[in-house]
């Protein structure tokens, strides 16, 4: 019996993601940082970030706008922060005082060397390291992944 076929969009470390899915010149920029995970959705993030350790980041495409969202293990839950790209600046508002940044690579360099991410609820962390995955597969709207590990 022959075997249906279903599309498949495969998110590794390689980031195979079709560059349609967003503006051609700045994904193959981000694209070669481990923390951008490009267009994927907050469930999926999550599923990338669940059962990593504290300080465990990724950045991805904002699912409500042209925007960007930086997705964390902080507290032992994740966390969902919005980087807002406006006139050429990266701004992530944090406990309601709002921090601006030339570039996505500065915001993540300097919440991983000398400031910290911190919440309403008292957690707080530097960004420490990306999830590593080897192989996660979106599958007719289930995703599944591989082991994973930390950095």
């Amino acid at each position: 019996m022959k075997r249906k076929s279903h599309p498949v969009s495969v998110y590794c470390v390689n980031r195979q993601i079709p560059r349609e899915t967003i503006g051609s010149a700045l994904f193959t920029s981000l694209n070669i940082f481990s923390w951008f995970f490009g267009p994927i959705t907050p469930i999926v993030a999550c599923a990338f970030l669940e059962g990593q350790p504290q300080g465990t980041f990724l950045i991805r495409n904002s699912s409500s706008s042209d925007d960007y969202a930086l997705s964390m293990m902080l507290g032992g839950r994740i966390r969902h922060f919005k980087i807002i790209r406006q006139n050429r600046l990266y701004i992530l508002t944090l406990l309601e005082q709002s921090y601006s940044f030339e570039s996505l690579e500065k915001l993540v360099e300097t919440y991983s060397s000398s400031s910290m991410i911190s919440t309403r609820d008292g957690c707080t962390s530097r960004l420490l390291s990306s999830p590593r995955i080897q192989s996660w597969l979106r599958l007719g709207g289930h995703v599944t992944a591989g082991k994973t590990a930390p950095l």
